[in-house]
């Protein structure tokens, strides 16, 4: 470690504010070549003494948790189970009851694991009222997002209150929402709550694990994917919403899949590539497309009264059978955070 890493991370109450977790230490003030006089290991512990008196002291385990970003992985690996139908089909699906996941903190942690592995998670037993909605919502520690959408939802394919096909009964090919936002919504409640009619079951599609496909089998169109920064857009009445951001974003550090934002129905003008560019996008999008669109790929089915689900909209895309009748629907968005 660096003398004025050491200086810096101190973790004192007078660098690090024990209160609020801040750090206090001014930045201006440490030198580039500062040096402790004396150091001295004693047990398990480094202690510092500055030039200055001040004393810094550091446990071992804290300094092999942070160490720089050679010598160890960043964090804990996140347990992701990629799947496809055959895989997701052939495993026991993430369900819980409403009243579990809003009362007890074991069902809680598991729920959010769950999200975390699959990218998406059942709650049964959901009562139909729309406060409910946001009850799970707090409940998972989040934070309702209010969009041009509204802040919860209530909407039937009967009444077109917004510009998006979402409000329609028309198909709807998998899709990340959000994608003409700086920050696309981290996770995505809907709970089907009354249909009289046939068909309007419901797709999801991992599009880590199409991502972990396209890598293998068109490596040249996946570095165009995660390096190219591609533009989004929402346009009514009212807003014009436009946003950027690469198909597939890769964690800086791991590389790891991060975020993957794609919603063919929200694709804005192509007018930020070169020219030599434009051939390599349409190769690009269209052989992940090819991916996601697979039979092999989608896992078809039917959302009934009383079961809500949580996608996680940085991972998972969904979509919709096209359907006949009145169908209502209840949702919100919940920030990534």
């Amino acid at each position: 470690f660096h003398h004025i890493w050491l200086r810096d991370h101190c973790l004192c109450k007078e660098c690090l504010n024990p209160a609020t977790h801040q750090r206090e230490v001014d930045i201006l003030k440490l030198q580039l070549n500062m040096a402790p006089p004396k150091v001295r290991v004693v047990s398990d512990t480094v202690e510092l003494l500055w030039s200055d008196g001040h004393a810094t002291d550091y446990k071992s385990s804290w300094l092999a948790q942070h160490a720089y970003k050679g010598n160890k992985k960043l964090r804990v690996k996140e347990e992701l189970f990629l799947w496809d139908k055959e895989r997701i089909n052939s495993t026991t699906l993430p369900e819980f009851s409403f009243d579990a996941v809003t009362t007890n903190k074991k069902d809680l942690f598991e729920i959010s694991k769950a999200i975390i592995k699959y990218g998406f998670a059942f709650v049964n037993d959901t009562p139909t009222e729309l406060s409910a909605v946001e009850k799970l919502a707090k409940s998972l520690g989040c934070f309702v997002r209010e969009t041009h959408f509204g802040r919860l939802w209530a909407f039937s394919n009967e009444v077109m209150d917004h510009a998006d096909t979402a409000y329609t009964s028309g198909f709807l090919h998998a899709h990340n929402d959000n994608t003409y936002y700086t920050s696309p919504a981290g996770l995505q409640m809907l709970h089907c709550v009354h249909h009289d009619g046939k068909g309007g079951e419901s797709l999801l599609v991992d599009g880590f694990n199409a991502a972990n496909e396209l890598k293998k089998e068109h490596p040249g169109a996946y570095t165009f994917l995660t390096t190219k920064v591609l533009p989004y857009r929402y346009i009514d009445s009212e807003r014009h919403l436009k946003a950027f951001g690469p198909t597939i974003e890769l964690d800086p550090f791991s590389k790891d899949f991060h975020q993957i934002r794609y919603n063919h129905y929200d694709r804005a003008v192509i007018d930020c590539l070169e020219s030599d560019d434009v051939p390599s996008y349409y190769k690009a999008i269209q052989a992940y497309a090819e991916i996601l669109r697979r039979p092999e790929s989608e896992y078809w089915f039917k959302l009934v009264p009383g079961q809500l689900m949580v996608m996680g909209n940085w991972r998972v895309m969904h979509g919709r059978n096209r359907f006949t009748g009145r169908r209502d629907m209840q949702g919100c968005y919940v920030d990534k955070d």
